[in-house]
C-alpha cells in the first residue's frame, strides 16, 4: 500500500541534513541506541534557511525534533500513540500551514474524536492518546514540534492556549 506523504527535517541530530531523523526507527537503527526527541535538538541548514518560521518555532526554546510533512491525497498516518508514557520529556505542537487542511481535504482524529482544523493555527497534540491522519487532497502541510517539557515551556503553552 503506497503511503503518499514525505517530510523535511528541521531540528535533528548533529550531522543531519533535511532529508535525516524524520523517522525515529531509522533514526535509532542509525544511530545504533534508543533515542529521546530531545536528542534531535540541532538546527538543519533547512531550518536556518525558513526564517518564515523562525518567530514561531523560536517562541520555544530549546526545541526537539521538528519537521514540515507534507501528505498528497491518500496520504497519512495509522492510529497510534507516539509516547504512550505518562513521564514523557516533551510535548506535541502541531501547525497545520496550508489550505489542504480543512475539514474536507484533512482529517485528524483523536482518540475516536474527529477534529477541525483551522489552516494557519496552532494545536497542543496529546500523543499519549491514540490519534491518527488521512489526507483526501495533494499537499496538505504541517509542522511537527517537539518541545522539551521545562517548566518554562509549559508556562509559554499555557499562556497561548486557548482550550484546555
Amino acid at each position: 500500500m503506497v503511503n503518499n506523504r514525505d517530510g523535511l527535517c528541521l531540528m535533528g541530530m548533529e550531522g543531519d541534513t533535511h532529508c535525516d531523523s524524520l523517522s525515529m526507527p531509522e533514526a535509532r537503527r542509525r544511530h545504533g541506541r534508543k533515542l529521546s526527541e530531545c536528542d534531535f535538538n540541532q538546527p538543519t541548514q533547512l531550518y536556518k534557511d525558513l526564517s518564515s518560521l523562525h518567530e514561531m518555532l523560536d517562541f520555544f526554546q530549546p526545541l526537539g525534533r521538528t519537521m514540515l510533512v507534507r501528505t498528497h491525497a491518500g496520504g497519512w498516518f495509522p492510529p497510534h500513540k507516539d509516547q504512550p508514557q505518562l513521564t514523557r520529556d516533551t510535548f506535541r505542537i502541531v501547525a497545520f500551514l496550508s489550505r489542504a487542511t480543512q475539514h474536507d481535504a484533512y482529517e485528524w482524529e483523536m482518540s475516536g474524536r474527529k477534529w477541525p482544523i483551522t489552516p494557519g493555527k496552532a494545536y497542543y497534540v496529546d500523543t499519549r492518546k491514540t490519534h491518527r491522519t488521512h489526507s483526501w487532497f495533494d499537499n496538505s502541510i504541517h509542522l511537527v514540534v517537539n518541545v522539551p517539557k521545562t517548566w518554562e515551556n509549559v508556562m509559554k503553552l499555557m499562556s497561548v492556549t486557548q482550550n484546555y
